[in-house]
């Protein structure tokens, strides 16, 4: 294990974290078994959409057959090619919101909602959406911070995405519906239950060009993870990956945590003997971590895979992923079970009641705390990016 001279630190590796771009194509699976490599894709069982077309293609089959007097068979192109690429469906979004009740883009509401994000002159600021756009704090944060793109953010209340740099550019989500805004920040996955199904989405920002990429499982659970996708595990084992194309197989086990650059894994055999790891998305580093890390109601992985916050409301952990060995919190750092890491890793934040909080993993006993003019909150986020405290306004 080792840091770089910057101080970023991945295991296993001498050098820093590259950004690059995760295609389905770059996932290493020589470690999966054959059986579960040939499991059979997620759409095909899950979606009804292969049966369709190729309903829809014998029957232009056999119109065509009628009326060109069966022709040559030279000229006819086999079923099988045009199954083989599948095309996606474009839906129209006011379509989608008249026919389907699936409202998951809407302008955002006048209410008290109250929007806290990292801007891109590395400073953390909180803004009241009551009044437009009035800044209520400043607080300054590590350098090397950058805010791009889009951000998503989720409360009791409903679901938005915003561009921190230009707040008239928000959209909210209809309840139960997750965004990710993948790491083009113009392209997004949208999860959302349409006539009781949940389904994936992809589209743009503003909602064009809206693709349905797949159909989930019941009893799957599914998560927008951002600057990413969304990642499926169903009830049948194994975990998918849904970015801007069909699912893709990225690991054996199920996947309780992840972010833009890591995820963490559960694997379990016959027995039922589970094992639990670290891995990257970039390449094919495994670190094996203690399963009882993961086997929490919330776990958080900091954006340099080297911190595991873990726990749920009452008792939170922390665990270094470099040294293999727990950190000692002291009371409760997280006494209402909610927290995300700074886009650095080099701390955590949570929100209890009007007070915001920030530690760093290393010492979490010794915490800077800001108080929030809002009174009380009912929702709070847990993305990598930032929080969404909304005030009750009724």
């Amino acid at each position: 294990m080792s840091a770089d001279e910057d101080g970023v630190w991945a295991p296993g590796r001498d050098h820093d974290v590259q950004l690059t771009n995760v295609e389905p194509t770059d996932f290493e699976l020589s470690q999966l078994s054959p059986d579960v490599i040939r499991e059979p894709n997620l759409v095909s069982r899950s979606n009804s959409m292969p049966q369709i077309v190729f309903g829809i293609i014998a029957t232009l089959v056999i119109v065509a057959i009628v009326v060109t007097g069966f022709g040559d068979p030279d000229d006819a192109e086999p079923p099988a090619a045009a199954l083989s690429d599948p095309e996606v469906t474009e839906e129209d979004p006011s379509g989608l919101r008249t026919e389907q009740s699936a409202t998951f883009l809407e302008a955002l509401p006048e209410a008290g909602d109250y929007l806290m994000f990292f801007r891109s002159d590395d400073s953390l600021a909180v803004l009241d959406f009551r009044d437009g756009s009035s800044e209520l704090m400043d607080w300054g944060v590590p350098d090397g911070i950058e805010t791009k793109g889009f951000m998503y953010l989720a409360s009791e209340r409903g679901s938005w995405v915003v561009d921190p740099n230009n707040l008239s550019r928000a959209l909210r989500l209809a309840p139960r519906a997750q965004i990710a805004v993948l790491r083009n920040p113009t392209r997004t996955a949208v999860l959302a239950e349409v006539s009781g199904v949940t389904t994936v989405f992809g589209g743009f920002f503003d909602g064009r060009s809206v693709r349905v990429l797949a159909s989930v499982p019941a009893g799957s659970n599914a998560e927008a993870i951002q600057k990413l996708g969304v990642i499926i595990s169903p009830l049948t084992g194994g975990s998918y990956l849904i970015q801007e194309t069909w699912p893709t197989l990225v690991s054996s086990g199920r996947i309780v945590a992840a972010n833009a650059h890591w995820f963490a894994e559960v694997l379990c055999d016959d027995r039922l003997r589970c094992t639990a790891n670290i891995r990257s998305w970039d390449d094919d580093m495994v670190t094996p971590i203690p399963i009882d890390v993961l086997a929490t109601a919330v776990v958080r992985i900091s954006p340099d895979g080297r911190w595991v916050l873990s726990g749920g409301t009452g008792h939170w952990s922390i665990y270094d992923v470099a040294k293999q060995t727990s950190v000692a919190t002291g009371d409760d750092v997280v006494p209402n079970g909610s927290a995300t890491w700074s886009p650095d890793s080099a701390f955590f934040l949570w929100i209890d009641a009007r007070t915001l909080s920030a530690a760093r993993p290393e010492r979490p006993s010794e915490r800077v705390n800001l108080t929030l003019g809002v009174e009380p909150l009912i929702g709070l986020i847990t993305t990598e990016i930032g929080f969404l405290p909304v005030a009750d306004t009724e």
